[in-house]
């Protein structure tokens, strides 16, 4: 599935651009990065991009089909989407948490179907969750909680996933294994894009990367084109090093510019 933005413009607060004339594209079969500095308006896009932000000019369209036009039950059947808050009201046991991801699926509210069961083992074995499977929310820790919520995200059997920092708060090899999940669910055919600040593995797992620097796109293409010191330093404001270690890309900021 192609999900893309068109020349949108959205503002906070009905007055406050924080997406100016950005046009971008996330095609099936890729992971897409989207880099920036703080208040770039990375998350701002992502939620334009799932149908949760309205779009004050251009558009957000759906293989084709502007997604204000699309009922909610097929959007979230389509748009997985974990945000960057990691935030669980209730004190609910990591499997019902997971669980949620079906909500749109669910036919009626009588118990889980095969598919359902299916998707949530699925789930809970490749983030690791399957020993905490009965562990009240309350009782994790961030990075527990950040893998349970993308559990939730995977569970969903979303074509499209859209995560906002899913690396946050996750130990080095939950990271890797994370991004090594998405790649895979690329190469099946999935869309993915995500919000990172981590730009060596962005290097390392994102087919392209879209650079957001004050609200615009400063670049956007195949990962190794666009992460380049010439696209960075100017929106990043620091110098960088670019390189490879043991075959692996990496991106390392040396310094604030002058």
């Amino acid at each position: 599935m192609r999900l893309a933005t068109e020349h949108i413009r959205v503002l906070r607060q009905r007055t406050r651009v924080v997406l100016d004339a950005v046009s971008c594209q996330l095609r099936s079969g890729t992971l897409t990065g989207i880099v920036g500095p703080n208040g770039a308006g990375k998350s701002t896009l992502l939620q334009a991009l799932a149908g949760l932000l309205p779009v004050a000019d251009g558009r957000v369209v759906l293989d084709g089909t502007p997604i204000a036009a699309i009922d909610r039950l097929n959007l979230a059947r389509a748009i997985a989407y974990l945000p960057q808050e990691r935030r669980v009201h209730w004190p609910l046991p990591v499997r019902d948490i997971v669980a949620l991801g079906r909500l749109p699926h669910r036919w009626t509210p009588a118990g889980e179907s095969l598919a359902d069961l299916t998707a949530i083992d699925a789930a809970l074995a490749t983030m690791d969750l399957v020993g905490l499977a009965d562990r009240p929310a309350d009782q994790l820790s961030g990075g527990e909680l950040g893998r349970a919520l993308i559990g939730r995200a995977l569970a969903q059997k979303a074509p499209i996933i859209l995560a906002d920092e899913p690396a946050a708060g996750l130990d080095p090899a939950h990271a890797l294994d994370l991004f090594g999940v998405l790649r895979r669910l690329a190469s099946d055919g999935h869309t993915i894009a995500v919000a990172l600040h981590d730009l060596s593995m962005a290097a390392r797992f994102c087919h392209e990367v879209v650079v957001l620097g004050a609200g615009r796109v400063a670049a956007a293409g195949p990962a190794s084109q666009v992460l380049t010191r010439a696209h960075l330093e100017p929106v990043f404001g620091v110098q960088f090093v670019m390189g490879r270690i043991e075959g692996l890309p990496v991106v390392l900021p040396t310094a604030t510019r002058p």
